[in-house]
């Protein structure tokens, strides 16, 4: 038996490594090391946004992130060379029993397993002058400054942009065609959030949907529903579609462990895991049933994070999708850790009736890091009574969240 896992992203690298791990000849075909995820969107993008609140030269934080990139990737390739992953550099045209690439055909048969992790492409905007919108994908090709910048869509990714651009000093536009930014977080989160935004000078322009992007050879316009506004850079994040560019299977249907047929396995955006650690996760997990274990994906509880500034995080249930909970929602902006950082502090849980943690959000510095640890207690089945007894150390933020649920017992 022998594996080929198409596409080289996190999930690509997560599934080659389980193989390579468990005995199983392993190639990883894609062009490039990385994926979207390290060469293009996320590791970029959170780079940017960290570089750009010091130095203000785009052009000297783009060539830093590069060279960033270039140390990440050979990380990776090291890694997949040392545990014996043939790495094949070129783009496979993947048919049932066949995988066509640019100089060479790869047959496999029955016994051969294929692991699919062609991850995602922007869905784009079919308007005149499409040529005159990015997309997040771009990020790194950009050149020089940008006085007015306008932003198609304020869900995350439109979100950190942004901030991105903000940072450098442009003036920054957001277009959302929804009611509020953010619009999959809890109505609450995204009011915070907003105000966040706003006080940071960024305007944001909601319930209008973009109806035309036109030139005059010098400026660019974006016209909305009742206005239009200047801008020398255009973006939009309205979301992303799977890529399936180069797959010319009969069928991508995929059951719950993500299998699409016995010996062919999807993972990543092909099976809608929207964020990096879900995508790294379904990796394993294809992996393993690949070589024959069973395992379900099921996580419905995973945490995510937003890489603004403040961060926003989030796991499991919001408190929309809850009848008869118990929710705690604390504000720490005066706690020890958040004075010393210097931000703001929010946090909410989900808790049922018998104070069982269910999900939870959270905004600040350090939300990926408190939200994950609220997502393990979570997974433990822990009460949030059973917090009292914990004693963590000072300053810290969770020491500072416990005080507060302490606080407010009876919530």
């Amino acid at each position: 038996m022998k594996a080929y896992v198409i596409g080289g992203g996190i999930a690509g690298i997560s599934a080659s490594l389980t193989l390579a791990f468990n005995g199983i000849k392993t190639s990883l075909i894609d062009e490039t090391i990385g994926g979207n995820f390290l060469n293009k969107t996320c590791i970029p993008s959170k780079i940017l946004l960290e570089r750009s609140k010091k130095e203000k030269d785009l052009d000297k934080i783009i060539k830093d992130t590069k060279n960033i990139i270039i140390n990440l990737k050979k990380n990776y390739e090291d890694l997949l060379e040392r545990n014996d992953v043939e790495i094949i550099n070129d783009k496979a045209i993947v048919y049932d029993y066949k995988l066509v690439l640019k100089n060479k055909t790869i047959f496999y048969n029955q016994n051969d397993k294929i692991i699919i992790c062609t991850g995602s492409l922007p869905i784009s905007l079919d308007f005149d002058f499409s040529n005159l919108i990015h997309y997040s994908d771009e990020l790194l090709s950009l050149e020089g400054s940008y006085e007015n910048v306008v932003i198609i869509g304020a869900g995350p990714e439109g979100v950190e942009i942004a901030e991105i651009f903000n940072n450098l000093g442009s003036k920054v536009t957001i277009i959302e065609k929804k009611e509020r930014i953010l619009s999959l977080e809890d109505e609450d989160i995204s009011q915070f959030y907003s105000e966040i935004l706003k006080n940071k000078g960024i305007n944001i322009i909601l319930s209008k949907e973009v109806k035309k992007i036109h030139s005059n050879d010098k400026d660019i316009y974006v016209e909305f529903e009742g206005g239009k506004i200047k801008a020398d850079l255009v973006f939009s994040c309205i979301g992303w579609r799977p890529n399936t560019t180069f797959l010319n299977l009969n069928d991508l249907k995929f059951d719950d462990y993500l299998r699409v047929k016995s010996n062919i396995f999807v993972a990543g955006d092909l099976a809608n895991a929207g964020v990096a650690n879900v995508a790294k996760l379904q990796g394993r997990i294809a992996a393993l049933n690949a070589i024959g274990k069973n395992i379900k994906f099921g996580d419905k509880i995973h945490p995510y994070v937003i890489n603004t500034d403040p961060k926003i995080a989030s796991f499991g249930l919001k408190e929309k999708d809850v009848q008869l909970a118990r929710v705690y929602k604390i504000r720490f902006d005066e706690s020890v850790k958040n004075m010393i950082d210097n931000s703001v502090g929010y946090l909410k849980l989900i808790l049922d009736a018998s104070g069982r943690i269910l999900g939870g959000s959270c905004v600040s510095k350090k939300a990926d890091e408190i939200v994950n640890i609220f997502y393990i207690l979570a997974k433990l089945k822990v009460n949030i009574d059973q917090l009292n007894s914990f004693y963590p150390s000072i300053p810290s933020y969770f020491d500072d969240v416990i005080d507060a649920i302490i606080q407010k017992p009876n919530l």
